[in-house]
């Protein structure tokens, strides 16, 4: 190795879709701070969008590998993509070899076992088009470690697929943006309590609250699945279901404020709704 080479760390996420590659992605997101600013995470399915030309889709990704690259202090990436063959990766790993010999690149590849089945249970809502036929035919090999010298065993990891639970597949499948879905809560986006703001000179103000806004993610799940429910069950299920949380903050300056939003407890709600027949089991 050359000195002065610097170091990166290319992380190749391997598995069919559903399998949880876009979750582990967001999980490792970092914005990096360039004369743009830039993701760590470079998101193959985006690139293809604008072309199918399996040329044009490599360009692009060493493109933004470069990109990456150049931000000063970064050394990790994660390349997010449709890799189910040994050889789309190791096609990877040499163009980015070959075109970047002035860094000392570290790959590392994190795969996810074939679980079709499980697979498309995940992929129910998640896009306004599902990939159930890609994931049902696309070929999945295991990665070969042989064909990846580079990649020392500590360097591959294998995960398993972990099954959506039916509460969070029936809320993303009937309109709930996945942004607000996480660990079984339904969360509506956060408005401020109001707070004051300062200054190291002693001024300082104050901001007004915002006006609590409606739980609209909730009340379009409830209308949807359930359009004949009464009033007073409709109230009954919002309060042993929802509330709003307070989230207090403060900054530098001595500023304080709080912001607040509401949740369900999705798991509790589908529980509640599927014992009294308002929705039936998913399948």
């Amino acid at each position: 190795m050359a000195k002065n080479m610097q170091n990166k760390v290319v992380n190749i996420l391997y598995g069919l879709p559903g399998s949880g590659k876009s979750t582990f992605a967001s999980e490792n997101t970092e914005q990096l701070i360039s004369k743009y600013v830039v993701s760590n995470v470079i998101d193959v399915d985006s690139i293809a969008k604008e072309s199918y030309d399996k040329d044009k889709i490599t360009n692009r990704i060493l493109e933004q590998v470069g990109q990456i690259f150049l931000v000063k202090g970064n050394t990790h990436l994660i390349i997010d993509g449709l890799f189910t063959t040994n050889a789309q990766v190791r096609t990877l790993m040499d163009r980015i070899i070959n075109k970047f010999q002035d860094y000392n690149i570290t790959f590392k590849l994190d795969w996810w076992e074939e679980d079709r089945a499980a697979c498309i249970w995940n992929d129910k809502g998640r896009r306004e088009q599902n990939s159930m036929f890609s994931i049902e035919n696309l070929p999945f090999e295991v990665p070969d470690t042989k064909l990846f010298p580079e990649l020392i065993y500590s360097r591959i990891r294998k995960h398993q697929v972990v099954r959506r639970s039916d509460a969070k597949n029936w809320a993303l499948e009937h309109g709930c943006f996945k942004r607000h879905v996480n660990d079984g809560i339904l969360k509506s986006d956060s408005w401020c309590l109001g707070g004051t703001w300062g200054h190291y000179d002693g001024e300082g103000g104050t901001k007004e609250a915002d006006q609590q806004p409606d739980f609209e993610a909730f009340e379009t799940l409830i209308e949807t699945t359930c359009p004949e429910i009464s009033y007073l069950a409709y109230k009954k299920i919002v309060i042993e279901c929802c509330k709003v949380v307070t989230v207090p903050d403060s900054d530098y300056y001595g500023g304080s404020w709080a912001d607040a939003h509401h949740e369900c407890d999705l798991e509790k709600l589908y529980s509640i709704l599927k014992e009294k027949g308002y929705i039936k089991e998913q399948s």
